[in-house]
């Protein structure tokens, strides 16, 4: 396959930034996207809760963790 080697220069993840006014659930979407561990998305973000505020309201602990 192939030697690995580091890379030269860093790697950078880019990401949407949504509007928390506007596009309310797209931004909780993208917060639980980046800063939880998660594998099927419909699994482990929506089958206990209906919108993805409610799932991000649960997991605000480990979000915040992460972030910070």
């Amino acid at each position: 396959m192939g030697k690995m080697c580091h890379r030269k220069t860093h790697a950078i993840l880019m990401s949407h930034k949504f509007s928390v006014q506007t596009e309310l659930e797209k931004y909780y979407h993208s917060e639980l996207i980046m800063y939880t561990a998660w594998q099927e998305e419909e699994r482990d973000f929506l089958s206990d809760f209906d919108t993805y505020n409610e799932s991000h309201t649960s997991q605000l602990n480990e979000i915040t963790a992460v972030k910070n």
